[in-house]
């Protein structure tokens, strides 16, 4: 039974050979001796008492104990709600066993996993970076260690989880601390927050988690990363405090999430459905009405992938050249640069070890077929299997579900999964209900999909031009994170650009139309939304300026383009990064906002225009002759 395993299960793990073993009050007392917390408390003596205040807030409490007692219910709700949780594409937990077991499907032993995880957490602190889907992920990355003996981990999570009241309190013991989500003018919680982070690293009690996306993703793909907390955590690298750190990519990858309907209202415009844009408030009432809806439904399976190290020291001998620790003095951004080509190397580990299913090929198969004046859509299911068959040889076999045996068993099971989308589901066909919400869902699930295959997607879209596959690609690097610019040389991405014209060379047409008419969703989207930043008139000398921080202004934007709030977010950072945005706190008449730079958006606002005219929406256009690496001049060159 459950609860013999969880209260009988002899968890051993390879401590770090450095741990000191501290209590929570012994790590809140070394963080009032951090040097500099003792100079600003010596200046001003209430800085202690605020100090104190604030390690209350944040610091966790682990205990075994409880550890044991959040597994026990994690296995209970995970075996009722999923078919399979796979570890490393092999090792699993099935539901349809007694207790909660871990086992390997071919010849490989569990107990390997943990030998090579027992190696790095003796000899060097870790650091755990999963992808952020669902809540879900909270809790299964620590579920998974304890279950195979590996290092459980303190897990950063955002300040809002308090309101949770006793559940937080759960969460503190099972090793959550809690910060805010921004401090950047608090100085005093700003060098807490640091002495914390630093203390738990080098002390190496054990690994630390955290979501370099900062929140979970709604749109199925991989957010830029959020680096403030990996560099807080790579500065006791750099300072010396551990001769090296080992980042731990973690793909966690779902059939179904949990909270995809949620997601669906609040990324639509307020227009669309009544309901949207508003994120519920994390409360215990919240989460009961949340859990009752899901236990009643199936979420098929779970598949959670620990990507190749990543040795921060390593990476730190080579970066242009140069040993970041030895010049990170000498030449200005070194180190800000070094470490956003990190976290960018931590996503793209991320995006190519996603696990696919045949329902995410089924998406990119059927939206761009789906109307928008039909409320329901009868779809033959024998020319959909042909195509995702097609799309499958487009796929490396490492991306596939496990149980990607046969295409259309597997997709019969995923559409059992998924059947609160379908008015009617049969042998030859099925009926699907077209609304907002419905459409965003599958989108969701297309967007997996599509960041394993954008190269291709791509390719189709340009027919054959490399100008226009590079600058496409810039365009949409906030859609889906590539190579980090370091690696991103003329020849690298033609590099890219050759290989998907020999993977996508004997695909048929209608995929290739297909996978087009994704790289055009996104493109109309953005062009819709600078078309209408460019009917804005100014005000006075100052020129044009959109008022308030960028959430504020993306909802500004929902207000008169009728398109999801995650892609305006992404245009937004994309005109920020391309000089378009420029933040006018500078300004006198203005505190907060963003000025428009009128030129440079009308310079990208024709470049859109230009790819338009160039590709041209005509099924039936001709591939354009291939170019060669030197053809066309990059978009950035351009800006």
């Amino acid at each position: 039974m459950d609860i013999f395993w969880i209260t009988l299960h002899d968890w051993k793990c390879q401590e770090y050979k450095w741990s000191k073993n501290r209590s929570n009050q012994e790590l809140k007392q070394a963080v009032l001796n951090d040097r500099t917390i003792r100079t600003m408390i010596t200046a001003s003596p209430t800085v202690r008492k605020r100090v104190e205040q604030i390690l209350g807030e944040m610091s966790h409490d682990w205990t075994l104990r409880w550890c044991r007692f959040l597994g026990y219910i994690l296995t209970k709700i995970m075996k009722h709600i999923y078919d399979n949780v796979w570890v490393e594409d092999t090792l699993s937990i099935d539901s349809s066993k007694g207790t909660a077991f871990f086992y390997f499907s071919g010849e490989d032993n569990p107990r390997d996993l943990t030998s090579r995880m027992g190696k790095i957490s003796s000899e060097t602190p870790i650091l755990y970076l999963p992808t952020h889907r669902s809540y879900v992920d909270f809790c299964i990355v620590s579920y998974i260690c304890f279950a195979l003996d590996l290092p459980i981990p303190s897990i950063a999570a955002g300040m809002d989880f308090l309101s949770l009241q006793q559940i937080a309190s759960i969460l503190r013991s099972c090793g959550a601390f809690f910060i805010r989500r921004s401090f950047r003018d608090d100085p005093i919680y700003w060098e807490t927050f640091r002495s914390y982070v630093e203390i738990l690293i080098s002390s190496g009690e054990r690994p630390i988690e955290f979501f370099l996306e900062g929140t979970r993703s709604r749109s199925g793909k991989s957010l830029p990363p959020k680096v403030g907390l990996l560099k807080v955590a790579l500065d006791s690298f750099l300072k010396g405090l551990v001769h090296d750190l080992i980042i731990i990519p973690i793909t966690i990858s779902y059939d179904r999430i949990l909270e995809e309907e949620l997601y669906a209202k609040e990324v639509l415009p307020s227009e669309v459905i009544g309901a949207a844009g508003t994120k519920p408030k994390e409360t215990p009432q919240n989460l009961i009405v949340g859990a009752q809806k899901i236990l009643e439904q199936s979420y098929g399976s779970l598949y959670i992938r620990f990507c190749p190290v990543i040795s921060v020291r390593q990476e730190s001998y080579n970066f242009r050249g140069q040993d970041i620790r030895k010049s990170q003095h000498q030449e200005k951004g070194l180190v800000d640069d070094w470490i956003r080509h990190l976290a960018k190397r931590v996503v793209v580990s991320h995006t190519t070890r996603v696990i696919l299913s045949s329902f995410d090929l089924f998406c990119v198969v059927i939206l761009p077929f789906l109307p928008v004046d039909e409320e329901v859509k009868k779809i033959e299911l024998s020319p959909v299997i042909d195509n995702i068959t097609a799309i499958v040889n487009l796929i490396p076999p490492s991306n596939l579900s496990p149980q990607f045996m046969s295409i259309q068993e597997n997709f019969l099971k995923t559409l059992e999964v998924h059947k609160d989308l379908f008015t009617e589901v049969c042998s030859d066909h099925l009926v699907i209900r077209v609304d907002a919400v419905n459409i965003y869902k599958l989108r969701i699930y297309a967007n997996k999909a599509l960041q394993v295959i954008f190269n291709e997607c791509l390719y189709c879209y340009s027919k054959g031009s490399f100008s226009i596959f590079r600058d496409v690609s810039t365009i949409l690097s906030f859609e889906f994170i590539r190579e980090d610019e370091e690696n991103s040389t003329h020849s690298f991405c033609f590099d890219m650009f050759s290989l998907a014209g020999e993977r996508i060379s004997r695909t048929p047409d209608v995929i290739k139309r297909l996978l087009s008419f994704h790289i055009h969703f996104f493109l109309d989207a953005y062009q819709r939304v600078i078309s209408w930043m460019t009917t804005l008139e100014g005000e006075g000398e100052d020129g044009v300026i959109l008022r308030g921080p960028l959430p504020q202004i993306r909802k500004q934007i929902q207000r008169h383009v009728d398109i999801t709030s995650d892609i305006i977010d992404n245009v937004l950072s994309f005109l920020v990064t391309y000089g378009a945005l420029v933040k006018a706190t500078s300004l006198t008449a203005y505190t907060k906002g963003y000025l428009i730079a009128v030129s440079k958006l009308t310079n990208i606002h024709q470049q859109f225009q230009s790819l338009s005219y160039l590709i041209g929406n005509d099924e039936n256009d001709q591939p354009l002759k291939r170019e060669s690496p030197e053809a066309g001049i990059s978009l950035k060159s351009k800006l």
